[in-house]
């Protein structure tokens, strides 16, 4: 009797050969995935303080002041920036009223403006006040609030101070 002996050369060619012959026969499947997104409208708003030094009530013209407030909107919002009356009693967006911080009944009036003239309020867009419009970049836009303190005034000596609310309607 003859023993026959294979070698594992041979069958490791005869898996080989079968492996390729099941590989060439896969079916294959494809699906799409469509990512997507919205984007959403969205601002910020940044205000400084406005400081108008000290007060001279003697002084032949009004005291006169700056500052700015930062935008941020997504690209193409459009905005409107609005200023509130403050916390001082009686106040209108004509005649805005910072408080004594420690003789409290007694007032200095100002008023805020939306250009260097000083020829139109800033308010919330009644009471014959206007607003700041614009429209979003996607980066900070800066507008610049215009204060001034009329002459004739004479207030105790003392610190005065108002808290404005901004707000930005898009």
């Amino acid at each position: 009797m003859e023993a026959t002996m294979r070698s594992p050369a041979g069958l490791s060619t005869i898996v080989a050969v079968l492996a390729m012959a099941s590989t060439a026969h896969a079916d294959t499947a494809t699906a799409v995935m469509t990512p997507t997104m919205t984007v959403a409208a969205n601002c910020i708003v940044t205000a400084s303080d406005l400081d108008f030094g000290a007060y001279n009530p003697l002084a032949p013209a009004p005291g006169d002041a700056a500052t700015t407030l930062q935008v941020t909107c997504t690209n193409t919002t459009t905005y409107a920036v609005k200023l509130g009356l403050g916390t001082g009693a009686g106040a209108t967006f004509a005649q805005r009223r910072m408080t004594g911080l420690t003789f409290t009944t007694q007032t200095l009036i100002y008023s805020l403006y939306t250009d260097a003239g000083r020829s139109q309020l800033w308010g919330d867009g009644t009471g014959g006040s206007g607003t700041a419009a614009g429209t979003g970049s996607g980066t900070a836009q800066t507008l610049t609030v215009y204060g001034r303190i009329p002459i004739g005034q004479f207030p105790r000596v003392d610190s005065y101070k108002d808290t404005v609310n901004v707000t930005i309607n898009y």
